[in-house]
């Protein structure tokens, strides 16, 4: 017997009912709400994959120059501590062109113009370092007796009593990574009053390399006057190290918007576990969430560790992080003449990795001793005792998507992705998925 005309219309009020109460509920929960975060992040992945946004740049709704943008329409704060000198000074020398006081800020636990012993020299450029932790001794809503701000005094004490000559003691350099945590709201908050006409503000930590030509175009396809909030994503965050990006509506309404939420946030860095989170947080609060469809231009490692999957090999890199002053030096050599973007892929031929359509005799050449191109990260799997190169490279032939394995007596490593490798790999034999690398390098 057929549903009457009556029933029919009870169940479409019904359903409607639902729906209703669920964007009722949805528009109550918290911005950070688990379930609200778990929603918007598969619902995202599940978009960006249906377009295939992960495989280039022309994924992306505009392509690059679709908003024109140059390195001095920039701002960029650099955060630094006392205990990363070192990692400042090799920063500051290999600044590429068009970073300047115009739009340059570093940010530290301590001033450079305080005329304390072995405090680090200005550079040719005249850029200070900032005191941006100073400001909280003066402010009474912060609680002078919390652990963040007892170090803080600590470090100054400390900082009068080191010669310039003397090593940093590994108590002091200890504290850094706490007092980093409170740095990064008053660093953005500073960026953004001394240069508030800029139409991007990157924030990136001493040890981090931007390429300018892959920035500006990553930037260039999105406009400064919608709020975005853009770096690597994981979880609900930004990864700090590999570069944070915010547009010029996102800052204006960060800085200008709320007091209340400003101040909230800030004192938050007193306590919060994570300084990344701590910036994600102020970003939610003022309705903006992390951009997932442009973490792919994002990295946290340093070149030779970069790790290149089949999903991001064809997009553009922007840049690295985790380089010691020696890898810092040596990267700004590779990449500071190079004028044009660059993608994951391109470090393979950057980095001296033979061509796969012109080098066929190569093509023959399964492994290269004294190597590793599956990286820190590789999965270990089990071989047949004692096991062999060949085993293992037999298993990444029979493991889905692997591109690299690296075997070494009594171990087999097998990535889904590739490094161009060149740290110390004494006595291991590493290759690469052939078949697989032609069908990547046809693609990009």
């Amino acid at each position: 017997m057929l549903p009457s005309a009556k029933a029919y219309f009870r169940i479409r009020i019904a359903i409607v009912t639902i729906v209703l109460s669920l964007v009722l509920l949805w528009s109550c929960l918290p911005y950070d709400n688990r379930v609200v975060l778990i929603i918007r992040i598969k619902s995202e992945k599940i978009r960006y994959l249906a377009k295939g946004t992960f495989s280039s740049h022309e994924k992306h709704a505009n392509p690059p120059g679709t908003y024109p943008v140059n390195i001095s329409e920039v701002g960029m704060i650099i955060k630094t501590g006392y205990g990363t000198r070192d990692r400042l000074q090799a920063r500051l020398a290999t600044l590429s062109e068009g970073w300047n006081v115009g739009n340059t800020i570093i940010a530290g636990d301590y001033s450079s113009t305080n005329a304390r012993k072995g405090d680090l020299l200005k550079n040719a450029d005249e850029m200070e370092v900032h005191d941006v932790l100073e400001g909280l001794l003066d402010d009474e809503a912060v609680d002078q007796v919390s652990r963040r701000m007892i170090l803080y005094r600590k470090l100054q004490n400390a900082i009068e009593d080191i010669d310039v000559d003397e090593e940093i003691p590994d108590d002091v350099r200890g504290m850094g990574w706490e007092l980093d945590i409170l740095k990064h709201i008053p660093a953005l908050e500073l960026l953004y009053n001394t240069h508030p006409s800029k139409k991007w503000y990157l924030m990136t930590d001493d040890d981090t390399y931007i390429h300018n030509p892959s920035l500006v175009s990553v930037l260039s396809t999105l406009s400064p006057n919608d709020p975005h909030y853009v770096g690597c994503a994981i979880w609900q965050f930004a990864h700090g190290g590999s570069g944070v990006v915010f547009s010029q509506a996102a800052m204006y309404k960060i800085f200008t918007g709320n007091p209340e939420i400003l101040e909230k946030s800030l004192l938050e860095g007193l306590t919060a576990p994570l300084e990344d989170q701590l910036v994600a947080k102020l970003a939610m609060r003022n309705g903006m969430y992390v951009n997932e469809e442009y973490a792919v231009h994002f990295n946290g490692e340093p070149p030779r560790r970069s790790t290149v999957k089949a999903d991001n090999a064809c997009a553009t890199l922007v840049g690295f992080h985790k380089l010691n002053p020696e890898e810092m030096y040596e990267t700004e050599k590779i990449f500071g003449r190079m004028k044009e973007p660059f993608t994951w892929w391109g470090l393979w031929a950057i980095f001296g990795g033979p061509d796969f359509d012109e080098r066929e005799e190569w093509l023959r050449t399964d492994a290269r001793e004294d190597w590793d191109y599956a990286g820190w990260y590789g999965d270990e799997v089990e071989m047949m005792q004692p096991g062999s190169e060949l085993e293992c490279m037999r298993l990444c032939e029979e493991r889905s998507g692997c591109l690299a394995w690296m075997w070494e007596p009594g171990k087999c490593k097998v990535s889904d992705f590739f490094t161009v490798g060149g740290y110390q790999a004494t006595g291991k034999i590493s290759g690469v998925h052939i078949k697989r690398m032609q069908a990547i390098a046809k693609r990009c």
